[in-house]
């Protein structure tokens, strides 16, 4: 009789602890799992207190640290599907033209040029969220543009793409959502009217 009891007890333990398990899952680690489309736009999850110091009129030649990030790979790697292509100044005109906007955007980040940043982005986007004050030279490197999806209305073309780079040195003046030499991606979505490519959407990670 004793021993009957014990068994049932056992079972409401595990059942109550098969319960616990399951709400602990479903309220913590699934919206983490479901966490991997972009958040809002210019919306950032998380700001971090330390960066390296700001080194403003300095180019990145000039920068510290140079020497060190001058052998990292600064080229612009292209995914689309299972292909992955890296973009040179020999092959650069082989790519797509909604593909080469991306070495002006990476130009402006690495001149600390806001103006010519900003001028990537439609209007209606800046008038939304704003524009970029100013920022320093920025030594982005491990540069992965990853195409997401396309689409074609009336005269304007959509590109979607995902990117994914490391600031070296991130001193916070562009981006204070990310470590030095972390990654949080990016989406970025393009729209291309008659060749005047300009982004519309620009969406942070959240992890």
């Amino acid at each position: 009789m004793m021993e009957g009891k014990r068994r049932v007890l056992k079972i409401w333990i595990a059942c109550l602890v098969g319960v616990a398990a399951a709400a602990f899952f479903f309220s913590s680690v699934l919206p983490k799992l479901l966490e991997r489309e972009p958040a809002a736009n210019e919306d950032l999850i998380n700001t971090y207190d330390y960066f390296f110091d700001a080194e403003w009129g300095a180019s990145v030649e000039a920068r510290e640290g140079y020497d060190e990030f001058a052998g990292f790979d600064r080229s612009i790697k292209f995914r689309d599907g299972n292909v992955t292509r890296g973009m040179t100044e020999d092959n650069e005109n082989t790519f797509r033209p909604e593909e080469r906007f991306f070495k002006k955007y990476f130009a402006a980040l690495e001149a600390g040029d806001a103006d010519a940043y900003n001028a990537l982005f439609t209007k209606s986007y800046l008038a939304q969220y704003g524009a970029k004050d100013k920022f320093t030279c920025q030594m982005i490197y491990d540069i992965e543009v990853e195409r997401v999806d396309s689409t074609f209305v009336a005269n304007t073309s959509t590109y979607d793409f995902n990117v994914f780079y490391k600031i070296y040195r991130n001193d916070g003046t562009f981006r204070n959502d990310v470590y030095s030499d972390a990654v949080r991606g990016i989406r970025l979505v393009i729209d291309d009217a008659e060749g005047d490519f300009k982004i519309s959407v620009l969406k942070y990670f959240t992890s």
